[in-house]
């Protein structure tokens, strides 16, 4: 079994701390940037995982959403091996000031993913509320291709055998599922928090500055879900509390 979880996010924009207001506001999250490099910490919430809300301090991008997949001591190596599969380097390891060693790529298709030193099952230091962030999604040109490169780079099992051809990946120890598909747009990484009613949560993104991308929805056999953007730019999902994430 795969011991590649994925336990952490982030989200950057050019104002870090207004991205902080805005999540924290509309998902009522725990955002702590009391550190030397004001990394917005977002405590782990109880059913997801926690992460990050920053003004982007390495690479070129003014605006990501990533997620971060552990890989014990060897980061250098993984990174290499997602550069062997047809991925570039975004990040080189690095171990910041705060936090564990870590670092990044863009998969054949320019999707930002991270690497973090760390296994599956070592619990988060700080918890925090709100609403959990319970499921990510990896969209590229071609779901197949998508599907193999993150199979064969992280050892996944992932699942496409549906109508959609989306692949669901499950979580791994204190990780979350996710989701990897791909003909539907341009490719972009997503994260979902869970949410109790769907229809608000969209009006208070509206309010606090975002848009709605995708008004709420029920997808055939699957869950209910919505989409807004942030006032950086980013997508992000939001999923009905309750309703199947896969």
């Amino acid at each position: 079994m795969s011991d590649h979880a994925v336990v952490h996010f982030e989200i950057g924009g050019p104002d870090g701390k207004a991205l902080q207001d805005f999540y924290a506001n509309l998902f009522g999250w725990t955002v702590n940037a009391d550190n030397p490099m004001n990394y917005g910490l977002v405590f782990k919430m109880d059913g997801g995982i926690g992460g990050g809300i920053v003004t982007p301090h390495f690479g070129s991008r003014e605006r990501f959403v990533t997620i971060y997949a552990t890989c014990g001591d060897d980061v250098a190596g993984m990174l290499d091996k997602a550069v062997s599969l047809g991925a570039t380097k975004e990040i080189d390891v690095m171990t910041p000031p705060v936090g564990p060693t870590l670092a990044a790529f863009a998969d054949p298709d320019g999707n930002l993913v991270g690497l973090v030193s760390g296994s599956s099952t070592e619990a988060p230091p700080m918890t925090g509320g709100g609403d959990p962030v319970s499921w990510f999604e990896i969209a590229g040109s071609d779901g197949a291709k998508t599907q193999d490169f993150y199979r064969k780079l992280f050892d996944w099992e992932i699942n496409a055998d549906n109508e959609m051809q989306y692949g669901e990946t499950m979580a791994i120890g204190n990780g979350i599922g996710g989701g990897i598909f791909g003909g539907m747009g341009d490719p972009r990484v997503t994260i979902y928090a869970e949410v109790g009613n769907l229809e608000e949560k969209v009006a208070r993104a509206n309010e606090l500055g975002g848009v709605t991308l995708m008004e709420p929805m029920a997808v055939p056999g699957g869950p209910t879900i919505a989409t807004i953007g942030d006032p950086a730019g980013n997508a992000t999902g939001m999923i009905l509390r309750g309703t199947a994430a896969g």
